[in-house]
């Protein structure tokens, strides 16, 4: 037999206090703010009651951009071929080589 819902988990899970994004009030409250931006905005009291408390936050078109960005983010980038060595590299700088060699003079 399941329990009722955990309330915090109904709540849009990017809305957080001002001075602490992992808090939130289980009600709405002026001190809530959308962390789903770089910055966190403030969010109208009826709008936190008719989205972001519950479980309709899936709709917020912050929490959509959100949920995008954090998607691309994840997904690997092109696959790039390493380009070969140069032969400089390859057979060593020759003050490196010396100066690793123990030899303190300058080439």
């Amino acid at each position: 037999m399941q329990g009722k819902p955990d309330p915090q988990e109904m709540a849009c899970p990017l809305m957080g206090l001002a001075s602490d994004r992992l808090t939130r009030f289980q009600f709405p409250a002026r001190g809530h703010r959308c962390w789903a931006m770089p910055r966190a905005v403030e969010v109208e009291v009826s709008f936190q009651a008719a989205i972001c408390i519950g479980s309709d936050y899936h709709d917020c078109v912050r929490h959509r951009l959100w949920v995008q960005k954090q998607a691309l983010a994840a997904e690997p980038g092109p696959q790039v071929e390493p380009k070969p060595a140069s032969k400089s590299y390859r057979e060593g700088w020759p003050i490196l080589r010396k100066g690793l060699a123990g030899n303190t003079e300058r080439v």
